[in-house]
């Protein structure tokens, strides 16, 4: 039977992409919403690009075993 270990290291790798991702994502959102206020044609593949470094940073964490809110550092 194998032991289940925690992956501290791997945790923090998949916090920072996830909270990088979340940032970008956020980013972009509000420059979609200027540039579609006055009348530009944002590049929607860098949304799917953020929104997958987010999604690929919460699958690391949990790979890592250990706990979301943990890894994330949050009080929930």
């Amino acid at each position: 039977m194998t032991r289940s270990t925690r992956r501290p290291w791997l945790a923090l790798l998949g916090a920072l992409l996830f909270w990088g991702g979340t940032v970008m994502t956020v980013l972009f959102v509000a420059a979609a919403v200027w540039l579609l206020a006055d009348d530009g044609q944002p590049a929607w593949v860098v949304l799917l690009a953020s929104v997958l470094v987010a999604a690929l940073g919460a699958g690391v964490v949990r790979l890592s075993r250990v706990p979301f809110s943990d890894a994330l550092n949050v009080g929930f």
